[in-house]
């Protein structure tokens, strides 16, 4: 919903555009805006910020051109806050003190990195599993049952693992690879690595429930683990990479190149990591798209 205008903003940023035509490019980006929450779980989602990009890129390219939108589509009557946000309830709404902090603050202040290739809300529950891993050294067969405890757990992340891309919208896959393997990568959401016999023999273990007392146990709950015959309560705290704590410059460009060499090379990811940190003083961002693109 919110991505088109992020990346129209970025774009129009990086495209110099003027005032009055990043307006115009919010306004083309405005109308390109959707997605839904149904889709958390399927080869879809990750499509939302794929196309959320190409949708801010198009339309800051066709503000440059000259191509004009509602300057005032963001707050005009059946604008965007109108028919997104407020879902038509404006009578609530005061644009005003929404936007009298602009300039002041922004939401990189908030910004998280996602340590491991799932969604965020299992990143600390896959630290907390491993912490278990290493100071008990127990391993899956010796848990009789293990229930993650959270204060809170929206509708769309009660899934059980199912195969490749539910498993990354919930807590007890990653949680038992976590303690299974001692690592969550990107190889861990597989339908193979799912599959396997030595996994599946011990999902059953797993629950997660919502439980608001839960918080004092850990800022985001906790691990209620049977094993042994003894009970073991693991905290699940904030994970590295949340804006409460921030991960290293080295973690995130790791990330980066581990990732990106699948796609381009080592070599490649290497060199767009340098462009990429010193990308606000490029004269052009040409080298870097062909790089990325492999047309270089």
């Amino acid at each position: 919903m919110f991505g088109p205008l992020t990346s129209a903003t970025v774009s129009g940023k990086l495209l110099g555009l003027t005032s009055s035509q990043q307006r115009h490019a919010w306004g083309i980006a405005a109308s390109q805006a959707g997605g839904i929450t149904g889709n958390f779980g399927t080869h879809t989602k990750p499509l939302h910020g794929g196309i959320a990009s190409q949708a801010g890129v198009m339309a800051a390219e066709l503000a440059a051109s000259g191509f004009e939108s509602n300057p005032d589509a963001l707050d005009a009557p059946l604008g965007y806050i109108y028919s997104v946000v407020a879902a038509g309830r404006m009578e609530g709404v005061d644009v005003g003190h929404a936007t009298q902090g602009l300039g002041e603050w922004h939401i990189a202040d908030t910004w998280r990195l996602k340590k491991y290739p799932c969604g965020y809300i299992a990143q600390g529950a896959i630290d907390a599993a491993l912490q278990f891993r290493e100071q008990t050294g127990m391993r899956l067969e010796d848990i009789t049952f293990l229930e993650i405890r959270v204060p809170h757990l929206q509708p769309y992340f009660r899934v059980r693992p199912t195969g490749e891309f539910s498993g990354k919208f919930g807590y007890e896959y990653p949680v038992a690879c976590a303690i299974l393997d001692g690592q969550v990568i990107k190889s861990t959401f597989s339908d193979k690595t799912f599959k396997r016999p030595e996994l599946q023999r011990h999902l059953a273990k797993f629950k997660t429930v919502e439980d608001p007392a839960s918080a004092k146990q850990g800022p985001l709950g906790a691990l209620i683990i049977e094993a042994t015959g003894t009970t073991i309560v693991q905290p699940i705290e904030y994970p590295l990479g949340d804006a409460r704590r921030p991960a290293p410059p080295a973690l995130v460009i790791e990330k980066y190149v581990r990732n990106a060499a699948e796609v381009i090379g080592t070599e490649a990811a290497r060199e767009t990591t340098q462009m990429l940190l010193a990308i606000e003083t490029l004269t052009s961002i040409r080298p870097v798209l062909d790089r990325l693109a492999k047309r270089a």
